[in-house]
C-alpha cells in the first residue's frame, strides 16, 4: 500500500504534513479507517491514492477548496501513480539517503572550518603567549627583587632594633654611674669643706 510519505514525494510537496492536511480536510472522501495523526504513517489504499492526485493537480491550480470537494462530490478522482508503491519506497529512501548524505557533508564541512579556527585560534594564543613571556619574566623577576628586597629591609629593623636596645641600656648604666660618681663627689666636697670650716675656726687658747 502506498503511505503518505509516498504521496509526498509523488506529489512533490513540503512535508507528509500537507498530505495529512488534505486528508483531514476532504475526510470523507478517503477510507474510512485512514487517521491521519501526527507522527503516524498513514497507510493509502489505490482510491485513496485517486482522491489525493485530484487534490493536488487541483492544488497546483490553486484552484478554492470548495471547487476540489464539488469536484470530489461529483464523484471525479485522479490516475493512479506510474509507479508502485515499492518504487516510490526506494525515491523516498533515496530521498532521505541524499538528505542525510548532504547533511553529513554539510556537518564534515562545518567540522572541518572549527578545527580551522581552533587551530588559528591556538596559534594566536602561542603568539600572545611568547609575546607575554618577557612581561611574565620582567614580574616574576621584579617580584624576586621585592621579596629580597622586603628580607633584607626586615634584616636591617631588626639589627636597628637591636642596636637601640644596646644604646639604651648603654645610656642607662652610664647615667647610674655618673648618677653615683656624682653622688660621690658631691659627698667628698661636703667632707673637704666640712674640714676646711674646722680648720678656719679659732683657737680659744691662743686667744687668751
Amino acid at each position: 500500500m502506498y503511505t503518505t510519505r509516498h504521496a509526498q514525494r509523488l506529489y512533490n510537496v513540503k512535508s507528509d504534513q500537507t498530505i495529512r492536511n488534505w486528508i483531514k480536510e476532504f475526510q470523507e472522501f478517503f477510507s474510512a479507517n485512514i487517521s491521519p495523526g501526527k507522527g503516524v504513517d498513514v497507510q493509502l489504499t489505490d482510491d485513496d491514492m485517486r482522491v489525493l492526485e485530484l487534490i493536488a493537480s487541483m492544488r497546483a491550480e490553486r484552484r478554492p477548496a470548495q471547487d476540489i470537494y464539488a469536484t470530489l462530490k461529483s464523484g471525479q478522482r485522479g490516475t493512479l501513480p506510474d509507479y508502485t508503491p515499492e518504487q516510490l519506497e526506494s525515491l523516498v529512501k533515496g530521498d532521505i539517503e541524499q538528505y542525510l548524505s548532504t547533511q553529513v557533508n554539510e556537518l564534515n564541512y562545518q567540522i572541518a572550518e572549527l578545527t580551522d579556527k581552533l587551530e588559528l585560534a591556538n596559534r594566536d594564543m602561542e603568539r600572545l603567549r611568547e609575546a607575554l613571556q618577557p612581561e611574565r619574566e620582567a614580574r616574576i623577576r621584579a617580584e624576586t627583587e621585592r621579596t629580597a628586597i622586603e628580607r633584607q629591609l626586615e634584616g636591617m629593623t631588626s639589627d636597628v632594633q637591636e642596636m637601640r636596645r644596646r644604646y639604651e641600656a648603654q645610656v642607662q648604666d652610664e647615667r647610674e654611674r655618673s648618677e653615683k660618681l656624682m653622688e660621690k663627689y658631691l659627698r667628698e666636697i661636703a667632707e673637704l669643706r666640712y674640714k676646711m670650716g674646722q680648720l678656719e675656726k679659732p683657737d680659744d687658747k691662743s686667744d687668751e
